[in-house]
């Protein structure tokens, strides 16, 4: 394929056609599985175009990555924000993420894909995009200690 059929959007629209086009196959295929033509024949753009627009399979798989990483940390983080300290808030905290995972399939996939395979060699990996649950988790773990005022003698109901 030598030639964009999709001349008529703007690099930005394109952009984020070819990371959402590349999430779905990384997410189903995984990144070894997913070789680069077959993003360019997904997305209907040639390879060069995409190189131009995103860089090579690595960077665009950096990109994927960073971008599921962003979308569960809003939603985490507006989880947390909401967040009570009683069984009603983990049960809220527990639906919150099911919920996402149910709405966003593609997420947990990448992560799966990601923990069970190995990254590009190539690129360096930002420690945040490279484990999501060890940036957010530890800082958030104080929500699920009890207040100061409540004794913690006491375990059950």
């Amino acid at each position: 394929m030598s030639e964009n059929r999709h001349t008529h959007t703007s690099p930005p629209q394109t952009q984020k056609r070819i990371i959402e086009t590349a999430t779905r196959l990384f997410a189903s295929l995984g990144y070894d599985a997913t070789p680069s033509h077959m993003i360019a024949d997904a997305t209907g753009l040639n390879g060069d175009t995409i190189t131009e627009l995103v860089g090579d399979k690595s960077d665009l798989y950096l990109k994927v990555m960073e971008q599921a990483y962003l979308t569960l940390k809003a939603s985490q983080d507006a989880a947390f924000a909401a967040f009570t300290h009683d069984q009603a808030g983990v049960r809220r905290l527990a639906d919150h993420h099911l919920d996402f995972c149910m709405t966003h399939p593609e997420v947990p996939e990448l992560w799966i894909h990601r923990w069970l395979g190995m990254p590009p060699t190539s690129r360096e990996w930002r420690p945040a995009i490279s484990n999501p649950c060890s940036t957010a988790w530890p800082t958030s773990y104080r929500i699920f200690s009890p207040p100061a005022s409540i004794s913690t003698g006491r375990c059950g109901p």
